[in-house]
């Protein structure tokens, strides 16, 4: 089925800012669900009609005036234990050693004794990484899912089925880092999360978040594109940017140490790039001629990826922040 996104630009005061309360939000695109629910069962075999409400015939999606943060319309479509399940079938979508891993530990001591949380810990592939890169350290991890709780426990791994919420209101001003990877683009209400983060900090205590880079450099890459049915609901309910994780620093007490782009890996990232390429080719010169440039070019394009990858942008943006001393002047 063909595409059905249509792009809009107006002010839309009635939809509740999910960063900013009471921020201007801007409707951008809207989306046929008929569409989208085609996609899903073409591309993944996933069939998302029951999580749709009724009568509902269109998704929208917004973007916060303030932030840049954008996200969908009705914020109801999110995936369930069932879609996930599906979707973890694919080798693809679940690895466990990730950029995002390695990436974090190094804003993190190898020595110290420092009590450290993630909030939406899986199986608990970085706490186990995380113990082996300090063993001083205590780690605590928070999931939803039992059964991936139930594996990192048998790990074990110090693993509590237990939303960041209720975590928090016996953990305040407790931790000494608390991460977060790939969680916030799935929850409607971030800033949930996010608040229930900073609480559990320390002060001068370390957040570090990784999602998925919606900046425009990525747009030109390889994986997200905004259109993409994998980055709307009910998988992704928002999609962030540099701007958007940087503008938290101004509505929580953080400070915002660093964002770091992750780089191309040539074993991983090249066919996705091969790929754009002959996108690019075949839209430009047509199924033929392109074919023929595309098949001329790629092993020049491959040694330039080889040597060049590392300054090509990948999939995910990780942000490390630090509580404030003083945080008088922040509502969290």
């Amino acid at each position: 089925m063909k595409s059905d996104v249509r792009e809009i630009q107006s002010i839309s005061p009635q939809i509740k800012n999910p960063i900013v309360a009471g921020g201007d939000v801007i409707e951008e695109k809207r989306i046929s669900l008929e569409w989208l629910v085609a996609e899903y069962k073409r591309l993944f075999d996933i069939d998302i009609t029951y999580l749709i409400p009724d009568n509902c015939i269109l998704l929208s999606r917004y973007r916060c005036v303030a932030s840049g943060y954008r996200f969908y319309e009705p914020a109801s479509i999110v995936g369930d234990s069932k879609f996930y399940e599906k979707l973890q079938q694919f080798k693809w979508y679940y690895m466990p050693d990730k950029w995002e891993f390695h990436e974090a530990l190094q804003h993190i001591p190898a020595s110290d004794v420092i009590k450290v949380l993630e909030i939406g810990s899986a199986k608990g592939d970085f706490m186990n990484m995380l113990r082996l890169h300090n063993p001083n350290a205590s780690v605590t991890g928070l999931e939803l899912n039992e059964n991936a709780a139930q594996e990192a426990i048998g790990r074990g791994l110090d693993a509590i089925v237990m939303s960041s919420n209720i975590h928090m209101r016996k953990n305040m001003n407790s931790y000494d880092v608390v991460v977060s990877f790939q969680v916030l683009e799935h929850v409607p209400n971030p800033m949930d999360i996010l608040n229930d983060a900073v609480n559990m900090l320390k002060v001068g205590g370390k957040l570090i978040v990784c999602v998925p880079d919606n900046s425009r450099h990525a747009h030109k890459s390889i994986f997200l594109g905004a259109d993409l049915p994998i980055n709307m609901p009910p998988h992704h309910q928002g999609l962030w940017d540099i701007p958007s994780l940087a503008y938290l620093s101004k509505i929580l007490p953080l400070q915002l140490n660093s964002i770091i782009v992750e780089p191309a890996i040539y074993s991983h990232h090249s066919n996705s790039y091969r790929g754009l390429l002959k996108k690019d080719l075949l839209n430009r010169f047509g199924k033929y001629i392109g074919w023929i440039i595309y098949a001329i070019a790629r092993p020049f394009y491959n040694h330039a990826l080889n040597h060049l990858n590392i300054f090509l942008p990948a999939h995910s943006l990780l942000a490390v922040f630090i509580k404030n001393i003083t945080s008088e002047d922040h509502s969290v």
